[in-house]
């Protein structure tokens, strides 16, 4: 894409197709001069378009590295408020299960409810926080920022993830990491337009087998789960889970971009 941008006001154009630099003045209403970049990243600090020149108003310009940077400090954060949210969920259902089905192992009914009301408030704000930083993470990141996705490098960031996730803990020890790094570095390699595609072709790809794959292990060896209420059981293998989603994540996002870098190098 290319743009006028403003040295003064510090806002951009994005020319549209069948436009040049040559249909607008050099001269911005505001008093500066429009410069013709190709990359917004070419131009530092902007903040708006400039509203004298009639412009379209844009947000302001968040350049790939800082997109990159705010999606790796976002998901733990959601990471992190889910866990909060689930174990503070688990709690009111256990309470309620114990006044519904055991009734008489109760010996203080109002310290009960009360303990249900304030739980379930706990998990609820943490829920709500969880999916209010979820939506922001799709709309100003990934949405607004338009990513390549590849189905193709999406199942083998994956597949590769999943197979030495699932089965490398187990056999490999530590090295079972390097499951989401292959995966998300050859995801990467095949997107390699920018590093903000290997991020998500690589990343999110490889966290989710992480969370697939610790579900997995618990239910394959586990051992026996008799006597533990369902409630338990699923919350701990959830609470367990999403910090693999994490660690996965994290680190197929590093094999994505390291790909997508030598992809660009390559290219070039």
């Amino acid at each position: 894409m290319s743009y006028l941008v403003c040295d003064r006001c510090e806002g951009y154009y994005e020319l549209q197709p069948g436009e040049s630099p040559e249909d607008f003045s050099d001269k911005c209403e505001c008093g500066g001069h429009l410069s013709y970049v190709q990359d917004l990243e070419e131009a530092d600090g902007l903040n708006e378009v400039c509203q004298g020149r009639g412009f379209e108003l844009k947000k302001p310009i968040v350049t790939e590295k800082q997109v990159i940077f705010r999606i790796l400090f976002t998901v733990p954060a959601i990471c992190f408020f889910m866990i909060c949210a689930i174990y503070g969920g688990s709690v009111p259902w256990a309470v309620l299960n114990q006044l519904v089905f055991e009734p008489d192992s109760v010996t203080n009914f109002f310290g009960y409810v009360e303990l249900f009301i304030v739980m379930s408030i706990f998990a609820g704000c943490f829920l709500v926080a969880a999916v209010a930083l979820s939506w922001r993470l799709y709309v100003n990141y990934l949405m607004e920022y338009r990513t390549d996705l590849r189905w193709v490098a999406i199942v083998i960031a994956f597949v590769v993830a999943i197979v030495i996730g699932s089965f490398g803990e187990r056999y490999l020890g530590d090295l079972f990491v390097i499951g989401p790094l292959i995966g998300g570095f050859v995801a990467g390699c095949i997107v390699g337009k920018s590093y903000m595609d290997g991020l998500v072709n690589g990343g999110f790809p490889a966290g989710m087998a992480g969370f697939i794959s610790i579900i997995i292990l618990i239910f394959l060896f586990g051992g026996s789960n008799a006597g533990t209420s369902f409630e338990v059981i699923l919350s701990g293998t959830l609470i367990l889970a999403i910090p693999y989603f994490m660690a996965f994540f994290i680190v197929g996002s590093i094999g994505g971009m390291l790909g997508a870098g030598i992809r660009k190098k390559v290219s070039r």
